[in-house]
């Protein structure tokens, strides 16, 4: 009998907290991100390089697609054509400065960056607005989300703008 009762009042209660919820109003719709990075020209003397910066701003890209797609409140979504966005995400440079070593950290010094420090540049456009912003992390996958909050920051505080301004 006390099964009965305990389950009883278990979908008491979960049906009183659905009702609840039908109440309310739907969530807000999301802006559109197309998140992209162009492929630098061939160069001669650099050709290798090039390659390592285009595979880990390939990687930034997938790295903050993953962030945002993952995030709690949907704020925004990842489109795969850039003619569906709202604005354009593109990640222009993946940088790392390297830091101490482990010579010169146990010998006592204590001056300059004591981790390696990544940095993701990214170029946030919708329509004529276009703005740069950058972040850093002590590996790139923090960079990469530190950016992607960023844009996340942005896409929320200019949300009345980039809905307004979708094609009817």
């Amino acid at each position: 009998m006390s099964l009965l009762m305990v389950n009883l009042v278990i979908m008491w209660i979960l049906g009183a907290t659905g009702a609840a919820h039908a109440g309310q109003a739907p969530p807000p719709e999301a802006i559109r991100l197309y998140i992209f990075t162009a492929p630098a020209p061939p160069a001669t003397n650099q050709a290798q390089k090039e390659e390592t910066d285009l595979k880990e701003r390939l990687q930034a890209v997938q790295d903050m697609s993953t962030w945002l797609r993952d995030k709690r409140k949907q704020t925004v979504t990842i489109v795969d054509r850039r003619e569906a966005a709202d604005a354009v995400v593109e990640v222009v440079a993946v940088q790392h400065a390297p830091g101490m070593s482990l010579a010169e950290r146990t010998a006592g010094y204590l001056h300059g960056p004591r981790y390696d420090m990544w940095t993701v540049r990214v170029k946030v456009t919708a329509g004529t607005f276009s703005n740069e912003v950058a972040r850093q992390g002590q590996f790139p996958l923090l960079a990469a989300e530190g950016a992607a909050d960023n844009v996340d920051h942005w896409a929320r505080t200019n949300r009345n703008q980039l809905i307004a301004a979708r094609p009817r």
